[in-house]
């Protein structure tokens, strides 16, 4: 699924507003862990039995320079 809308950041947070009318924005905490290297984790929804219903869950994202 994408989302688009409009991303802000504060200290150690990032929110996204999606543009779909009704969406509830979605935070993020963060951290640099290293200069290259980024935490994200927060809530999010995934659809684990694939029944085409989604699930709460939470998302732990790294995301590293290559």
């Amino acid at each position: 699924m994408v989302e688009i809308g409009q991303l802000s950041v504060t200290t150690g947070f990032v929110t996204l507003r999606p543009n779909q009318a009704g969406a509830s924005p979605a935070t993020s905490s963060f951290v640099f862990v290293q200069p290259d290297y980024l935490r994200l984790i927060g809530p999010t929804d995934f659809d684990f039995n694939l029944d085409q219903l989604l699930d709460p869950a939470e998302a732990h994202i790294e995301l590293q320079r290559r």
